[in-house]
């Protein structure tokens, strides 16, 4: 299969394999296992294996930092014998104790304790730190490195790297970096702040998909996009792109098919006669940030031009709302539309809205505030905001997302930090980087295997 269609023939969402906790007996003699540490990739282990039982309805691997396991990578038992089971969440320089289940005929064999170990993280991508004040949800946070040592990451909540790819050269500034739907790849690309076409590209921008070894990657090359992309749920991609018209600069949005073709869904162009940002690196609208709702089979787009948020309607390609500055269609209480004073990255709830606000540079408070609205327009409320004490200021990205428990994780980006408080607004979690390390945006998993 080709690079370009490798990219995009992502597949459907993995399934989880569970089994029962007694296990009936054992024979390490009936297994054959093989396990295999990444060169790419030295937290990810490979596991093959095979065993003399016939019958297998379904298998396992345990593993974890010891006998005690705590983790369960899931089988694909239409790809062998012999099999390959990938441990992911790895602590990086660590010993990983595992082993293989599988149950047959109603009865559930495991092999022996197999210990292997990991290797070290580079040494030029930045310490992190994490202050934990409360409880929270285990799991993982999917992100990038944009400064120093631009990579895609995932990194567990005690602030470990448990995987990274890093970038093809110091000027690919990683903004998104997402697993794929069927949780074997991730897929990154970079900020690419080029100003536009015909300005000459920072970078030579590319989507780059990786699978979760290492030992796969695919390129494709698209000049020139920007900021941020969506995984679509029938593995296509969709995208941000600079779309110069009369030499002045707008975006547009682009959706790659999963044979690779592409269209234009919307263009600022489109709905606008102009922006109102510029500045360097910038276009004149200013796409940042984009997502897909499914439900509404939607495209939700933050323009910082405009500061504002649009709906994009996907079947027609048409504007449906604007949220925020002088076009907006919703209103708050006093009349005024000023709801975003330089937004970035966000996301839709049943009823609400969450965004990330960079702020202005002269007050250097950045914060996450969330607005209930209904319908297509009319009146819309703020109801809850976070701002750290003391402030902390990003210029540029930054992300937020309410998590299942109620949970809000922000994002600051240009400052390496990302905090997790409560429905109060109480700091309960928080990660820093060392100097340099800016980080972008930010998706929270609790499982790596667990499909979306």
């Amino acid at each position: 299969m080709s690079g370009r269609r490798a990219l995009l023939a992502l597949m459907a969402a993995a399934v989880v394999s569970s089994g029962c906790e007694d296990i009936g007996g054992t024979d390490d003699g009936a297994f054959s296992i093989e396990p295999l540490v990444s060169e790419e990739i030295p937290t990810v282990i490979t596991v093959e294996w095979s065993i003399t039982v016939e019958g297998i309805d379904a298998a396992r691997v345990e593993f974890g930092p010891d006998e005690e396991y705590g983790h369960s990578a899931p089988v694909d038992l239409t790809s062998g014998p012999p099999y390959e089971t990938v441990l992911l969440g790895n602590k990086p320089s660590s010993d990983v104790h595992f082993r293989v289940v599988v149950e047959a005929s109603g009865v559930e064999t495991a092999s022996d304790d197999r210990v292997d170990s990991t290797g070290a993280v580079p040494t030029d991508m930045p310490d992190l730190s994490v202050e934990a004040l409360d409880e929270v949800t285990d799991g993982f946070l999917v992100t990038s490195l944009f400064a120093v040592a631009p990579a895609a990451v995932i990194v567990d909540r005690d602030g470990d790297y448990v995987w990274w790819y890093e970038a093809p050269s110091e000027d690919f500034q990683v903004s998104r970096a997402t697993l794929t739907a069927d949780r074997q790849h991730v897929v990154f690309w970079s900020v690419n702040l080029s100003g536009g076409p015909g300005v000459g590209n920072a970078v030579d921008q590319e989507l780059i998909r990786v699978s979760l070894d290492g030992t796969d990657v695919d390129t494709r090359a698209e000049e020139d996009g920007h900021h941020d992309f969506t995984v679509m749920p029938d593995g296509g991609i969709t995208h941000i792109e600079y779309d110069m018209r009369d030499g002045e600069e707008g975006d547009r949005i682009v959706e790659i098919g999963p044979d690779g073709d592409e269209r234009v869904v919307w263009s600022f162009w489109d709905d606008y006669d102009s922006g109102g940002a510029g500045g360097p690196g910038t276009t004149l609208a200013h796409f940042n940030a984009i997502d897909y709702y499914e439900d509404e089979d939607a495209f939700y787009v933050s323009i910082l031009g405009k500061e504002n948020l649009v709906k994009i309607d996907r079947p027609g390609g048409e504007l449906v709302w604007a949220m925020g500055g002088d076009d907006s269609d919703f209103v708050l209480e006093d009349g005024d539309t000023d709801f975003f004073d330089r937004n970035h990255q966000f996301q839709r709830l049943d009823d609400s809205l969450l965004m990330f606000v960079n702020g202005d540079e002269h007050a250097n408070c950045s914060e996450a505030r969330e607005y209930a609205y209904s319908g297509d327009g009319g009146e819309a409320e703020l109801i809850w905001t976070y701002r750290p004490d003391p402030c902390v200021f990003s210029f540029s990205l930054g992300d937020v997302s309410r998590l299942d428990d109620g949970h809000t994780l922000v994002t600051f980006s240009n400052q390496g930090q990302i905090d997790e408080v409560d429905a109060d607004g109480e700091l309960v979690w928080r990660l820093n980087a060392s100097l340099g390390g800016a980080v972008g945006y930010t998706t929270f998993l609790e499982d790596l295997y667990a499909s979306p």
